[in-house]
């Protein structure tokens, strides 16, 4: 009586492995679609679009803690500062950008009777240089 055999291979079947299929597919799919995948996107342009999204939320964030000290400092003094240093916080992590360089900011006039002043702030780039074509500028309303 002749048993069966169990195994891997089987003598004289030719076929096909799991892992072979699974190579030709992603050949396939990388020629149908290119490096960028089926969302037209690569990974790296995904993560320069967040990291740039991440450094728009920072700067946001530091207008309104700026604001928020400019007013506290007009509040104790009577006048409104015009450098970091005048209100002690020109070493202070929270008004760098992202590349460690210090933030400057100025007050802008406010539009017309009872409404509130602007705050603009500027981020050096990447150079860490001012006035030069990478500079971030970011705006926002100074809260009372």
């Amino acid at each position: 009586m002749a048993h069966a055999r169990h195994g891997r291979s089987r003598p004289g079947f030719v076929g096909f492995s799991l892992v072979g299929i699974l190579v030709v597919m992603a050949i396939i799919l990388f020629l149908q679609f290119g490096p960028t995948g089926p969302g037209g996107t690569s990974a790296v342009q995904q993560a320069q679009r967040s990291r740039q999204y991440a450094e728009t939320v920072v700067n946001q964030v530091n207008v309104q803690q700026l604001g928020i000290l400019i007013a506290q400092h007009e509040m104790m003094n009577g006048s409104y500062p015009t450098t970091l240093e005048e209100m002690g916080m020109e070493h202070h992590p929270a008004f760098r950008d992202a590349h460690g360089t210090m933030i400057r900011f100025r007050l802008l006039p406010s539009e017309g009777q009872g409404q509130t002043a602007t705050i603009e702030i500027t981020s050096a780039g990447e150079d860490t240089e001012f006035d030069t074509p990478d500079d971030e500028v970011t705006t926002g309303p100074m809260p009372l």
